[in-house]
């Protein structure tokens, strides 16, 4: 098999000759640029500067040979401004903070405060900030919280005085010649994402207040942010339909100890809109539907399923009762898992490259037995991680993705 048809037989929970190996290629497998600099000296390959796409992470676009030399089998299908509206069709050289070249798109230009931070301003607002002698953003948003406490957040607004946008023209032609390009060059799966949910333009506090406070009104919401996002999957699967094997959307619904809603919100709230989409997908086209979740969700994937989810990432097994086991046991009939590879909060940042192998080893038996299967880290893999641990990491995927 290909990488192509590896992974279309595991998400059809086929078995595939070798289990697939993903990363890269989703916002929750990437790699940041720190550390991906030092993973090519290590191994010899790749080209530097390396090239930044996604500014909001740090995350890289990797060189084919490197993707050839780790055995990946799936490649993503950029948007034109994967954050903060930054295109990435055009380039220019820059540093991180720890000395390290790297291209970033020609329209990044942070401001830097009077503490040495790093600001990204979008219409005089600030939406992102990285701290001095840091590695990423994180995203500047407005709590609700304020000095009132509980008492600032709002209740939410009326479904018509919402409007979402549609995918720009510009936008839709950069994926098609992207996806067209890697599939008549390549052999690898192909992802499109709309790294988007069903929460309207609102802070996280806000939306789970008003999920207690006026659960219609938010079902409302739902409902059209649903629909927006319907209109986006059509207009992609028009600009790449006949080159993609993925369709990915993210929304967390876990925390480390818990799920953020109860199942009975979360089927009440959640579900309806989210299969409004994923029905469509799978009526009117050959992709499969990918739901990234982090963290505890064991007692919301029964609903996940229900939605009509058929690929579950990225698996944080360390979070409560996200045993791997456990999880392929009672959902592997019905769902693909991709991801819980290598614990990335834990075992890869902490432990030892014999540690990590045995690791990535049980996985893979647990995870990949009877097929349904796609290999990757629990999530981006961070700086600071040994370099050792991340190639020990690849090296025992493509050791014992053959079961």
């Amino acid at each position: 098999m290909n990488s192509r048809e590896r992974v279309i037989a595991a998400i059809n929970k086929q078995e595939p000759d070798k289990v697939p190996i993903d990363a890269f290629s989703l916002a929750s497998s990437g790699v940041v640029a720190s550390t991906y600099a030092r993973l090519i000296k290590r191994i010899g390959l790749g080209s530097e500067p390396v090239k930044i796409f996604n500014v909001f992470g740090m995350l890289v676009l990797p060189d084919m040979e490197v993707i050839n030399y780790l055995q990946i089998d799936t490649m993503l299908v950029p948007a034109l401004c994967p954050r903060f509206g930054i295109p990435i069709n055009n380039w220019k050289k820059w540093k991180l903070f720890d000395g390290t070249d790297v291209e970033v798109p020609a329209d990044f230009n942070p401001v830097e405060d009077k503490d040495g931070n790093l600001l990204i301003v979008v219409d005089d607002q600030v939406k992102g900030k990285m701290p001095k002698n840091g590695h990423h953003f994180a995203e500047v948003v407005n709590t609700g919280m304020g000095a009132g406490g509980l008492d600032a957040l709002v209740d939410p607004p009326g479904p018509d005085t919402q409007e979402f946008l549609l995918l720009t023209d510009e936008d839709l032609q950069f994926r098609h010649d992207v996806a067209k390009e890697l599939y008549e060059t390549t052999d690898k799966a192909l992802i499109v994402e709309l790294e988007e949910n069903i929460r309207w333009n609102t802070s996280i506090a806000n939306w789970l207040y008003g999920m207690a406070a006026d659960p219609e009104t938010v079902f409302d919401l739902h409902m059209k942010k649903a629909e927006n996002l319907l209109a986006k999957a059509k207009q992609l699967f028009q600009a790449v339909g006949p080159y993609v094997n993925v369709f990915a959307l993210y929304q967390d619904f876990g925390t480390q100890r818990a799920e953020v809603l109860s199942p009975r919100t979360f089927q009440r709230l959640c579900v309806e809109p989210y299969k409004l989409i994923f029905d469509w997908v799978h009526k009117n086209t050959d992709w499969k539907c990918l739901l990234h979740s982090c963290g505890s969700i064991y007692k919301v994937i029964p609903y996940i399923i229900e939605m009509g989810t058929d690929i579950l990432n990225p698996i944080q097994c360390e979070t409560a009762n996200m045993d791997p086991k456990t999880l392929k046991d009672e959902f592997g009939d019905e769902l693909v898992f991709w991801g819980g590879g290598c614990d990335t909060q834990s075992t890869l940042p902490f432990g030892k490259p014999e540690e990590i192998r045995e690791q990535v080893k049980e996985r893979m038996e647990i995870l990949g037995k009877n097929g349904g299967y796609v290999f990757a880290p629990c999530q981006d893999i961070q700086a600071d991680v040994p370099t050792e641990n991340v190639a020990a990491m690849f090296e025992a995927a493509k050791e014992f993705r053959v079961l």
